[in-house]
């Protein structure tokens, strides 16, 4: 081996010197012969060392070796022959993937493994890329060019020395994903060198067999390489070379064309400005009669701020009678100086930046106190023939009453924003106290800074009384001023239709409140509810807003009004059928459905956390003789007025129900056999004081009462009430009026 490298570097070094002398670069073509003549070369010298050796040692000892040596010596002639070739086929191939698929078969081929793979550096991002495959497709293929990248190339091309990983599967420089196992079990890899540029790495990979690889493969991979990187960059040369001839051949075609057209649109270009000439005076005109027509201010200044046109409108902006009247002149000469100033430095700003200002809100009235509008203006550079900027163009749009309109929409967006908000609220509310808080806040936030107060009218009477109130609302408000508060419910289309009309009077003299308020009346389903009233507590009649603003806010109420009136009326018609539903319509005491949901909640309540729990059943003595002997006009007083006398008579936490027709049942909670005894007995003692009165007769009652405890008579409150029930029949067998308590 090493005769054989030794007659390789003899040859090199001639073709060197070739090079060197005669200036040609050779190397690409001389490098196979240089490898096969100092084969040659090398194999002379190897024999004759064998015939020194044979001279002093016995022939018999070395032919073993002899053999061996020699057949290698045949298996590297062989190698350097096929390099040649490659190397001819390479340098005969001018296109790039031609090269890459000879680069890969051939090492393969030479390499006599199962599995090439090519990456080569891109010229832009600097990432290598696979670029040739020998020996994988698909999905194999995506997965292996991924972690050759990752590891095995990427560690080549960063240190530019070869590597050989005979155990991949067990090698931790180059961790193998599952996929990859049975695919890759050992490499080689060498890196495409271009002098001093690495342009890429050419791997072997053997899928058969572990330790496949030596340093002669290394060797033979880098000669391959090094004739693969120069016919690589030959080719990727080539083809920079073709593409650029067909660019060039492109752009003269498209320059040889351009001129063509462009002479002949020179000779209508002629003609054609000709005709501009000719118009341009007209248009000229035109365009000035259109600017001196327009309804936006338009104008002209120079690089010193001097108006140089202006039409009618900027004139009338300027407060000047003609337009005449602004050229040669600055804002300086209209304006006093912090405002001039302030347009001067922002339009020497324009002109430095050449940046447009676009659509700016500018105040329209700046030299007297009246109401002023609102000018939407827009200020352009605009540049000389030279392209330099030369001053600049301005345009003002009055967009007064556009503001206007901007405002009070806006202003109407933000009521029913929160008008939404109240509705959502009041139909989140449970109960009515809840929706006095809603739309006091809801009126804080309408009117703030102003007092107000909810008024409404007590339930059988024509009052008002105080049901909420915010900010410095008096908390005690005189009966004169009650009195006029509810007068409003009888002036309603006065209030509401022409408020103006009797304002200070109306809301200050007739009511006597001390302060000038707004009153709007709450009406649902023409049934009359309250009164909203709002003031400022810092106004006087005198001072107190009128007019446009003032209808304003007396809408906004009546629309909060005509709000709330309806989600209160709702409201309390859902409490009204809520307790139709649970309560007796005669007696006022909860109905027996109602006596059956509490039955089962208290059923699971007690399995939870048992507690004594009563039940007394009553019944009226009796009761069929006297609606027989009265009328049932009379029972149903009778009867109605045990139901007051029974919700008087038991605890907050007790329910009272009508059990059918005389009979009725109390619900003791928390209340043992020994205590409901005791209140059994104290209501049949009250009962026989209560007095009835119906049409000029007086009645009492008596009545027969049973009593039944849990956990005394039963689990389940089912046998409870059986027990109470049969105690009940119990006393009315035993002469009536009067308690039984159920046998244990």
């Amino acid at each position: 081996m090493l005769s054989f490298f030794a007659g390789t570097f003899f040859c090199c070094a001639l073709i060197a010197i070739q090079e060197a002398l005669l200036g040609v670069p050779v190397i690409l073509r001389s490098l196979p012969w240089c490898f096969i003549f100092g084969g040659g070369l090398g194999v002379l010298l190897y024999r004759r060392h064998l015939q020194q050796l044979q001279s002093s040692r016995p022939f018999e000892a070395l032919e073993g070796q002899v053999e061996e040596q020699a057949a290698e010596l045949d298996s590297i002639h062989q190698q350097l022959a096929m390099l040649h070739e490659i190397g001819h086929s390479m340098t005969a191939s001018s296109h790039l993937n031609d090269v890459l698929h000879t680069v890969t078969h051939s090492a393969a081929e030479l390499l006599k493994t199962d599995t090439v793979i090519l990456l080569l550096r891109d010229e832009h991002d600097q990432k290598l890329y696979l670029r040739g495959a020998y020996g994988l497709s698909g999905a194999k293929l995506r997965n292996a060019s991924q972690y050759v990248n990752a590891y095995v190339s990427e560690h080549v091309a960063q240190s530019g020395q070869p590597i050989i990983a005979n155990d991949l599967p067990n090698d931790s420089r180059f961790p193998l994903p599952s996929s990859l196992q049975d695919s890759l079990l050992a490499c080689v890899s060498v890196p495409l060198r271009i002098a001093d540029r690495i342009i890429g790495t050419l791997d072997a990979y053997s899928k058969t067999r572990r330790y496949a690889f030596s340093t002669t493969h290394i060797r033979l991979l880098e000669m391959l390489a090094a004739q693969s990187a120069i016919a690589i960059e030959n080719a990727r040369l080539y083809e920079r070379v073709a593409q650029a001839n067909t660019d060039l051949e492109r752009r003269v075609e498209e320059r040889t064309e351009a001129l063509m057209l462009a002479n002949d649109q020179l000779a209508v270009e002629i003609e054609e400005r000709r005709r501009v000439e000719i118009s341009l005076a007209k248009e000229r005109n035109l365009l000035r009669t259109l600017i001196d027509h327009l309804p936006d201010s338009i104008y002209v200044k120079n690089l010193q701020g001097k108006f140089l046109t202006a039409n009618p409108v900027t004139a009338h902006v300027m407060n000047v009678a003609h337009s005449n009247e602004l050229l040669g002149k600055t804002d300086f000469d209209f304006y006093p100086p912090d405002v001039a100033r302030v347009f001067h430095d922002e339009e020497q700003q324009i002109m430095q930046s050449g940046e447009a200002r676009i659509n700016q809100e500018v105040p329209l009235t700046y030299r007297s106190e009246e109401t002023q509008g609102w000018l939407l203006s827009s200020k352009i550079p605009f540049r000389d023939n030279e392209g330099k900027i030369a001053g600049i163009v301005g345009i003002g749009h009055d967009i007064t009453e556009q503001k206007r309109i901007q405002e009070m929409l806006q202003r109407h967006n933000q009521e029913l924003e929160l008008l939404n908000q109240m509705y959502e609220m009041l139909h989140a509310c449970q109960s009515e106290p809840e929706t006095y808080t809603v739309l006091a806040s809801i009126c804080q936030q309408f009117f703030p800074g102003d007092a107000g107060g909810l008024l409404l009218i007590d339930c059988g009477h024509d009052t008002l009384h105080l049901a909420q109130s915010w900010g410095e609302f008096p908390r005690e408000i005189s009966p004169t001023a009650r009195q006029g508060f509810f007068q409003v419910l009888t002036h309603d289309a006065i209030t509401l239709q022409n408020p103006p009309l009797p304002a200070h009077s109306l809301y200050q003299d007739i009511f006597s409140f001390g302060h000038p308020c707004l009153c709007v009346p709450i009406i649902a389903h023409q049934e009359k509810i309250g009164v909203l009233v709002v003031f400022d507590p810092q106004a006087t009649a005198q001072t107190m807003i009128s007019g446009i603003a003032l209808t304003e806010k007396l809408t906004l109420m009546a629309r909060i009004v005509a709000q709330y009136a309806l989600s209160l009326a709702n409201l309390r018609l859902r409490e009204k059928l809520r307790l139709e539903s649970i309560r007796d319509a005669l007696t006022g005491l909860y109905n027996r459905r109602y006596m059956e949901n509490v039955l089962e909640q208290e059923q699971h309540r007690l399995k939870r956390r048992p507690a004594p729990l009563s039940i007394v059943m009553l019944d009226i003595d009796h009761f069929k003789r006297f609606n027989d002997t009265h009328g049932h006009d009379a029972g149903d007083v009778v009867l109605k007025e045990l139901g007051r006398f029974l919700k008087i008579q038991i605890r907050s936490d007790d329910i009272a129900c009508r059990y059918g027709g005389e009979e009725f049942m109390l619900i003791l909670t928390n209340a043992a056999l020994d205590v409901a005894h005791v209140r059994a007995e104290y209501i049949l003692t009250e009962l026989r004081k209560l007095n009835i009165h119906y049409h000029d007769h007086d009645f009492s009652l008596t009545a027969s009462i049973g009593v039944a405890s849990f956990p005394e008579h039963g689990q389940q409150l089912t046998d409870i009430i059986k027990a109470a029930d049969n105690a009940l029949y119990s006393a009315k067998a035993s002469g009536r009026n009067q308690v039984v308590i159920a046998p244990r």
